[in-house]
């Protein structure tokens, strides 16, 4: 009678855990915002562009770590269709068409990306580390461009990383 009375009471204090733990998780829910009912987390950078679209900019850049790649597309556009001076909206737009762990991108996703690259760079709104960051995705379309393409993450990560020591000046 004695090891029923145990197992029972270990029985019941592990399905009230298992209880809390679902309430938890249930209150969780109910308190998401708006911008994290996908999970994302939160992405912030300081962004060189107006005021108004830095909480758009951070929700695409949160899509974009996400790999939710066409809706930071749509994000990125968004900005930019917003301040068409941005430029690191178009760095976002253009980094949407990499996907180093499952596809190289197709001739024409290259084509777009370039593009994009080339609309950022021209763009008035840029700090010199955004500069930075259009810099690398320049350098990594440009491999991708003339075929040379990178193999692996450490091959794509390449532009970034001859970039990084310049980042903490």
């Amino acid at each position: 009678m004695r090891s029923f009375c145990r197992f029972a009471i270990c029985f019941l204090i592990m399905l009230s855990f298992g209880a809390w733990g679902i309430a938890q998780e249930a209150e969780e829910h109910a308190h998401a915002s708006v911008g994290s009912e996908e999970g994302l987390g939160r992405a912030h950078m300081e962004i060189s562009c107006s005021p108004a679209v830095a909480a758009k900019f951070d929700r695409a850049l949160a899509l974009l770590h996400n790999f939710w790649y066409r809706r930071a597309l749509e994000g990125f556009q968004q900005v930019s269709n917003i301040d068409p001076e941005c430029a690191i909206a178009y760095w976002g737009a253009a980094m949407t068409f990499n996907h180093p762990f499952w596809d190289a991108p197709s001739s024409a996703d290259e084509r777009a990306a370039w593009g994009l690259v080339q609309k950022g760079l021209a763009a008035k709104n840029m700090s010199p580390r955004e500069k930075l960051y259009l810099n690398a995705v320049a350098a990594l379309s440009k491999m991708l461009a003339q075929d040379r393409k990178p193999r692996g993450t450490k091959a794509t990560a390449m532009p970034w990383l001859q970039l990084m020591p310049t980042f903490g000046r």
